[in-house]
């Protein structure tokens, strides 16, 4: 199970709940999948770190930063979903030296800003975490593990394309104390999102410790095929795939 808290002098005062809610009248809401905060292909590893918010992630998030002064070399940093595709994220904060990412979703993209939140709309709720591979799929998609498969040099040449320092995926409810008591140099608008006070970058007075922990196995994917009869015209089909 991956783990992430915040701590101050000494004193953890946060610890990041990473775990979906139970949803009433929503039997799947239940599953033990609602405990499992991943995002695929991060490696295992701990990093402890003071905090820096850095909006989406993309290099001009990380300019601006540079331009306000703030270091992200070392630090811990907290991006948000959108703009660009997760594994970018992690890329781009990789490649600025930080010691590890967080991806967590905003209300202000995905959540009660845009309307009412499942389960009385489409939106994220507070505790609702998105998934999804880190790998850098901009620069080359398809099964990672191929450069290893009987000593042959993969189509997309001999090169990380995945991370290598820890990516964990955040909800805002989780994001939000964080945010709040992250200090330093108030964010550019384009970094504000939907929680109720005012961005700003950091790096935070206090310190987070994040862990993943992942397992690597080879497994094979079942490919599930699904057909529904027209029921106008059922010599035609409709593939839901």
């Amino acid at each position: 199970q991956p783990s992430l808290v915040a701590f101050e002098g000494g004193e953890t005062w946060f610890t990041a709940q990473l775990s979906e809610d139970v949803v009433a009248g929503d039997a799947m809401s239940q599953s033990s999948w609602r405990n499992l905060t991943y995002n695929a292909y991060s490696p295992s590893g701990v990093a402890t770190a003071r905090l820096v918010y850095a909006n989406y992630g993309m290099p001009s998030d990380f300019d601006a930063l540079e331009a306000l002064g703030v270091n992200v070399s070392g630090a811990v940093v907290l991006t948000r979903y959108g703009g660009c595709f997760r594994g970018l994220k992690a890329m781009n904060s990789e490649a600025r030296g930080a010691a590890a990412t967080i991806i967590y979703s905003d209300p202000i993209d995905d959540g009660f800003v845009q309307g009412a939140v499942y389960p009385d709309g489409p939106w994220r709720p507070p505790s609702a975490v998105q998934r999804g591979s880190a790998q850098y799929l901009s620069i080359c998609a398809g099964d990672p593990y191929r450069l290893y498969l009987n000593g042959s040099e993969h189509p997309c040449g001999n090169y990380s394309y995945v991370p290598t320092k820890p990516v964990l995926p955040l909800s805002y409810g989780d994001a939000k104390p964080l945010l709040a008591r992250l200090s330093g140099p108030v964010a550019p608008d384009v970094f504000q999102g939907g929680l109720p006070f005012t961005y700003t970058v950091g790096p935070a007075t206090y310190e987070v410790r994040l862990e993943t922990n992942h397992s690597y196995e080879s497994v094979a994917i079942p490919n599930v095929l699904a057909t529904i009869r027209g029921a106008e015209e059922p010599q035609r089909t409709v593939l839901a795939g």
